[in-house]
């Protein structure tokens, strides 16, 4: 908040009040109002010389800074004869709460901003806010061209900034070496991670993607979510939560501005609740809008949260998985090495060096240009480790789709017959411990919960009087000798 002025008025109606406050006492460098409101809250830019942003201010705390705020203000009354006499505010007849209450009614009606959603630039630069990063020293643009600087004004509305310079060509040799202990050498591996890390920093959600972290306990998954919280300055734009938190009834309150939401160490989740949680990451990766309940108060309608989720555990996740909606939009990152018993305590601190960080900072921004350049068949390069974390993903939430995934191949007049697929099943269940699943109810299902554009069909094979039952558009993915 800013420092109290005092300021004088000719009026007591409480519009020019506020319009004499925004003026005087909340004003932002650019001279517009320091406050606006959004859907998500009030928002003040405000804080230490050296880290000006937009935070959230709570109301209880907006309307304590107009109790005092309201004490200073003197207004001056002229009588008929001209004679004019000053008198506090405070001090006239009427109660004080009534005045506040009204004042802060009126900021409210002024400092209102309909139809925008954070970030956004409040002025006219000539800049894609979505694709914009903003460090502690200008705003980064990603384009397809590569990168364009600008300044670092208030007139961009985001309380997302990294607590970095932008430094072109710094670098990162102890997070270099972390990547190629954890990766243990796979490329594919490294480069999905920093393009991870960049659509993390990036306001912009259409990538629709969420991370995965599977691995073994003590190989640096929570350390990765701990180092992006520090680098983007932790809440509103990283926050972390349970699970079981999230998918409660207010779970989802308080995440309207947030870029990366982070889950370590999550637990299996009962049927019910993992096809919750499901749905509402789907809802996060769609950037649907959703209805968001905030406790003690009335629910909001029509509101889009978008945060990237970022998951990880030490055991494959179980979450409804129906029709390849989670799977098909999963980033993930096998860590297959653990550091248990010999972890190096100070590594974090080292990492956190404002050096190194500016560095990591930048390769970030590297992986976010990777993005933005890539065509979307390449976007995210699954190396060999990442694919069998899809598989054993898939398996384990949707065996239908994972058993199509390791049989068969897509193809359009493709055919396979439904007793060899009910054999194929057979050997693919024993294989994975899969749960059992009746015979005769296998290809419906198989058609009816997985992603695959497939049908069951009836067609008469050559040599053969009566007709076989099978499946169409699908193909054997490896040459074998089949019986017909």
């Amino acid at each position: 908040m800013s420092a109290n002025v005092s300021i004088t008025i000719d009026s007591v109606e409480p519009m020019k009040i506020a319009r004499k406050l925004l003026s005087r006492r909340y004003r932002a460098p650019s001279k517009k109002p320091s406050l606006i409101e959004l859907n998500s809250g009030i928002w003040c830019y405000s804080g230490p010389p050296d880290d000006e942003r937009w935070r959230l201010v709570p109301e209880a705390d907006l309307r304590h800074d107009l109790h005092l705020a309201l004490e200073d203000v003197t207004l001056i009354r002229t009588s008929e004869t001209g004679e004019q006499k000053t008198y506090r505010y405070a001090a006239l007849p009427g109660s004080y709460r009534t005045k506040v209450e009204d004042v802060m009614a009126a900021l409210r009606s002024l400092i209102r901003v309909h139809d925008k959603q954070m970030p956004y630039f409040r002025g006219h630069l000539d800049a894609n806010p979505m694709m914009c990063v903003a460090f502690q020293n200008c705003i980064v643009e990603v384009t397809k061209e590569g990168f364009k600087s600008h300044p670092l004004t208030d007139e961009y509305v985001t309380p997302a900034k990294l607590c970095v310079p932008w430094e072109p060509g710094a670098e990162c040799p102890v997070w270099m070496r972390c990547l190629e202990q954890w990766s243990q050498g796979e490329a594919e591996w490294m480069e999905l991670c920093r393009r991870w890390w960049g659509n993390c920093i990036l306001p912009f959600r259409g990538f629709a993607a969420w991370m995965y972290m599977y691995g073994k306990v003590r190989a640096g998954k929570g350390l990765q979510m701990r180092l992006m919280s520090h680098l983007m300055g932790g809440a509103p734009s990283f926050v972390g939560l349970d699970m079981e938190d999230l998918i409660s009834d207010f779970g989802v309150d308080g995440l309207h501005e947030t870029r990366v939401i982070g889950i370590s160490e999550i637990n299996n989740l009962a049927s019910r609740d993992g096809e919750r949680a499901a749905k509402l990451l789907k809802k996060f990766l769609g950037e649907d809008e959703t209805r968001v309940r905030i406790k003690h108060e009335k629910s909001q309608a029509g509101v889009r949260v978008n945060p990237a989720p970022w998951v990880c555990g030490n055991e494959i996740l179980a979450i409804g998985n129906k029709g390849d909606g989670l799977a098909s939009k999963m980033i993930p990152l096998h860590f297959r090495t653990s550091f248990l018993g010999r972890t190096d305590v100070e590594l974090e601190d080292k990492l956190k060096d404002p050096k190194e960080l500016a560095g990591i900072a930048n390769w970030a921004l590297e992986g976010a240009l990777a993005l933005v350049q890539a065509e979307p068949e390449d976007r995210w390069p699954l190396g060999p480790s990442s694919r069998e974390v899809e598989r054993l993903f898939r398996i384990y939430n949707s065996p239908f789709e994972g058993f199509l995934q390791t049989v068969f191949t897509p193809k359009k007049d493709g055919f396979v017959a439904s007793e060899l697929i009910r054999r194929e099943w057979v050997r693919f269940a024993q294989e994975n411990e899969v749960p059992h699943v009746s015979p005769n109810m296998l290809i419906l299902r198989m058609v009816e919960e997985s992603g695959w554009a497939i049908a069951r069909a009836e067609r008469s094979l050559k040599g053969r009087k009566r007709p076989i039952p099978g499946v169409q558009g699908l193909a054997w993915k490896h040459a074998r000798e089949r019986d017909l």
